[in-house]
């Protein structure tokens, strides 16, 4: 599992997540099982949204980047 951790405002309740490719090695696509969002300083894990994906994530064509909305 690799987890990224990134910096923001409080984003008060995430409803989507925007996931991306953007192509720049050929054979680089993933899959993406879920997508977890937690606020990191809440002890009690109050603030924690799980966004179920499973898909693969790759583009098609070559230099085109690939997104895709989470619900």
């Amino acid at each position: 599992m690799d987890v990224f951790e990134v910096s923001a405002v409080d984003l008060m309740n995430v409803t989507q997540v925007i996931v991306g490719h953007n192509d720049k090695e050929a054979g680089r696509g993933w899959f993406l099982r879920r997508i977890c969002v937690r606020v990191a300083d809440d002890e009690a894990a109050d603030r924690y949204w799980m966004f179920p994906c499973d898909r693969y994530v790759a583009s098609q064509s070559n230099g085109i980047t690939v997104s895709f909305t989470v619900l």
